[in-house]
């Protein structure tokens, strides 16, 4: 998975602080790379494929322009200007054609490398952690100037010489730095609740459908499609209008009244077929949602 790949990357090249940095510098005359970070990269070409991870990540143009979308959120970021990533949310990047002068670096940062913050800071990591805040989409003029240069400092501190005590310090300072900046701009309410999401719709259906036969929990598929739990939990009620546990008992038990009436199954087969390893919690639910019991429904 792209979640595993970029977590992997990072913390194997450096493990005293959990960030990634890269710059990519691309010429499309020579059709190369000419600048990155550290070696090999799970990103050696553009277009980035949308994806996500439980870290947040910046993307600074330096020169030229790109085309970021960023959840629901398609726009094109122009040099000087930073997309803002939040955890967990997908997001992907695309070439702007005729665009032949574009170099970007982009930061990706665990949370624990802003320690010994106050009370105030720690709530607004956390609402971010959790889903229930954001980051703005991007920034612009003088804030989105001192994030790059942040950046750019992380970069020269701990991926461009040999880091050390005194670079570890100043690259924790300039994590800070930028966070300071993104608070100060404001972060913002989730829009989880905003609107139907149908590619959320569609992953979880294709995910309940393959793996609904066996022991499934909120926290399983959470970890599975890459979003934090509150954060799924969220999304979940607002698209679908329940939880994700009476979802999937329903969708259990409509799969056994569709898929086995008629079978010569016992219902304690049955039950376990469709994923209920306790034959009780089957007959409830069979009970509340098809408005039988499987007794009556199955009965030969």
């Amino acid at each position: 998975m792209v979640t595993e790949l970029i977590n992997t990357v990072h913390r194997k090249q450096y493990r005293s602080l959990p960030v990634c940095s890269e710059i990519y510098g691309f010429d499309f005359v020579h059709k190369n790379f000419p600048t990155f970070m550290f070696g090999n990269s799970p990103y050696n070409f553009c277009p980035i494929t949308p994806h996500n991870h439980e870290e947040p990540e910046l993307i600074h143009v330096l020169d030229g322009e790109l085309d970021i979308t960023v959840g629901r959120h398609s726009f094109r970021l122009k040099k000087g200007e930073t997309a803002l990533i939040s955890p967990h949310i997908q997001h992907g990047a695309q070439f702007v054609p005729g665009c032949d002068n574009l170099e970007y670096c982009y930061l990706i940062f665990g949370f624990t490398a802003l320690s010994g913050c106050g009370e105030n800071a720690a709530n607004e990591i956390a609402a971010l952690r959790q889903g229930s805040k954001m980051f703005p989409d991007k920034l612009t003029g003088a804030p989105s100037e001192k994030v790059g240069r942040n950046m750019l400092s992380v970069e020269r501190l701990l991926f461009r010489q040999s880091p050390t005590a005194a670079g570890e310090l100043e690259a924790g300072a300039c994590l800070s730095n930028i966070m300071s900046t993104i608070l100060t701009e404001g972060l913002v309410l989730s829009d989880a609740t905003d609107t139907r999401d149908d590619s959320f719709i569609e992953l979880v259906g294709r995910y309940i459908d393959f793996r609904f036969t066996k022991q499934l929990s909120t926290a399983d598929i959470s970890a599975a499609l890459g979003y934090n739990r509150n954060y799924f939990c969220t999304l979940f009620r607002n698209n679908f209008g329940t939880t994700f546990i009476k979802y999937l008992n329903e969708y259990r038990v409509t799969r056994a009244a569709d898929d086995y009436r008629g079978s010569s199954l016992s219902l304690s087969d049955i039950a376990a077929r469709v994923g209920f390893g306790d034959y009780s919690c089957f007959s409830k639910s069979f009970t509340k949602y098809i408005g039988v019991t499987p007794t009556a429904y199955f009965k030969k």
